[in-house]
């Protein structure tokens, strides 16, 4: 009885172990795998020098080309237009300083006639007015009065005023030769006309837009 539950308890561990020693010997007859070693392959290589060089990269886009420098023709003076260059119309093209509208100058010729008229009744008034000056200091000197004498008796006063007369008078002839000169409506840079409001015989007064130019260079 002790020899049948000795084998019922020992039959399951020597199965096992059979079969651990079965699994033993066949993992030991197993054949050995081949060795493939594969040789190294080699690698491309491309050498060349670095440069330095400079490169031009083309964009494409859109947008509005714009001139640097435009402006409206606006005269300083009022007049009648009596002469317009072929330069001055729409898309023309005109050179610096090219006559684009001449306004009639008459008025302004006879303004220049009558300051150089008021500048000579000026200087004429101050000479007269510095020889009188000369002639009450001399008559004062011969006088030997006491008391000294006043500017007004020296007629220095009357000198004083005439200077001033004549720088006002010089000064209303420097205006009338600048709006003589304001009748011609020029422009300082080469360029193109955009818009044109006027044209000849038409009166324009000062501060008016007679037309729209733009500068070509930029």
């Amino acid at each position: 009885f002790k020899v049948k539950k000795l084998l019922r308890y020992a039959a399951p561990v020597l199965v096992l172990a059979a079969g651990f020693l079965i699994i033993q010997v066949l993992v030991a007859a197993k054949p050995e795998p081949e060795k493939n070693d594969e040789e190294a392959r080699p690698i491309s290589l491309y050498v060349d020098e670095v440069r330095s060089e400079k490169v031009t990269i083309a964009v494409r886009t859109q947008g509005e080309v714009r001139p640097k420098t435009e402006i409206d023709l606006i005269p300083q003076v009022s007049g009648r237009i009596v002469a317009m260059s072929e330069s001055f119309n729409e898309g023309a093209e005109f050179t610096p300083d090219s006559l684009l509208v001449k306004i009639d100058d008459t008025d302004y010729r006879l303004a220049v006639i009558g300051a150089e008229a008021r500048v000579a009744g000026a200087q004429t008034s101050l000479e007269r007015q510095l020889a009188t000056a000369e002639l009450k200091a001399e008559e004062w000197r011969e006088g030997k009065k006491n008391q000294e004498p006043t500017p007004f008796a020296l007629n220095l006063t009357q000198v004083a005023e005439a200077e001033a007369m004549l720088l006002s008078a010089k000064a209303d002839l420097r205006k009338a030769r600048i709006d003589l000169e304001r009748t011609e409506i020029k422009v300082p840079f080469y360029g193109r006309v955009r818009d044109r409001y006027a044209g000849i015989g038409q009166y324009v007064t000062a501060g008016s837009t007679v037309g729209r130019v733009f500068s070509i260079d930029v």
